[in-house]
């Protein structure tokens, strides 16, 4: 009996003795392997040897990665991961939104897509409207704005939280963008609604108002986004326009006066003060104007 407690206190010792050496190579290895980053592929010695393990540390180290501003191990290890856990939610949804901040929107639209086939979440929604919408900046391909105002009004579907000012005036503005009159001023007056300061928001609704005839409501409307942004030319552009419907000439030269000086090349501002000169009988500067 006492030779079975023996043996069993040795075995007992031996296991404990194991654990600590285990954990000290492991410590030396781990601290090797953040000394020794391979740039050939990418991915340390540690991570090679960590595959295995689980991904929580692995991601941790991108996060860490990427918040210190080295992006480049940070996109190695995102690579690494999506290559062996591609359907893993916490990676897409980490890659995703890494690649969303560097600017790599067409890579992050996809990641988001793949996302959202692992979970239907609002968040996801939100994030390939918001992608759709800066991709069509650079091709202005209206179909993208189309899947943007679908994704969107699903995303406020699951969660009507799920949006802030910003979304609500880029999903207004892609409505405007299709001639979805109404949907265009529901979402940018609810932009306004969470954020006064949109001066985009304002410009929008008057044109909008504008095409109705309502012009003391465009005109309100348009004085708001001079109020929130004097530097903007195309919102005097537009006030000039507004004031010659009215035949308020000698306010629409002033308008269009100040677009010129924001922006030289405005040629339609141009042509309008133009005509707002020749109602007014200032035939003097008209001439001067078709100078230049």
């Amino acid at each position: 009996m006492k030779k079975r407690e023996k043996r069993g206190s040795i075995c007992n010792d031996i296991i404990k003795y194991y654990s600590i050496v285990s954990c000290l190579l492991w410590k030396i290895y781990y601290n090797i392997g953040m000394d020794s980053f391979n740039e050939e592929n990418g991915v340390t010695r540690r991570y090679e040897w960590m595959r295995n393990e689980g991904f929580d540390a692995l991601l941790d180290d991108a996060l860490y990665f990427e918040e210190k501003g080295e992006k480049e191990k940070a996109e190695a290890i995102y690579a690494h991961l999506l290559s062996v856990m591609p359907e893993e939610e916490d990676v897409l949804h980490e890659a995703a939104h890494f690649y969303f901040v560097q600017g790599d929107t067409e890579r992050a639209l996809a990641l988001f897509r793949r996302l959202l086939l692992q979970e239907e979440a609002a968040d996801t929604h939100m994030m390939i409207a918001v992608c759709q919408l800066k991709l069509y900046e650079k091709d202005e391909s209206l179909s993208r704005t189309k899947e943007a105002i679908r994704h969107f009004e699903r995303g406020l579907a699951l969660d009507e939280n799920a949006a802030d000012a910003a979304i609500y005036y880029d999903i207004g503005y892609a409505c405007f963008l299709n001639g979805y009159d109404e949907k265009a001023k529901h979402y940018l007056e609810e932009s306004l609604i969470r954020d006064g300061l949109y001066a985009n928001s304002y410009f929008y609704l008057a044109l909008l108002y504008l095409q109705e005839e309502a012009f003391e409501t465009a005109e309100r409307l348009l004085l708001q986004a001079i109020g929130l942004d004097s530097a903007q030319g195309f919102y005097f552009a537009a006030l000039g326009d507004l004031y010659m419907r009215l035949t308020q000439y000698k306010k629409a030269i002033e308008a269009y006066e100040k677009a010129i000086a924001l922006d030289a090349e405005d040629t339609e501002s141009k042509k309008g003060l133009l005509e707002a000169y020749m109602r007014t009988g200032a035939y003097a500067k008209a001439l001067k104007t078709i100078g230049k």
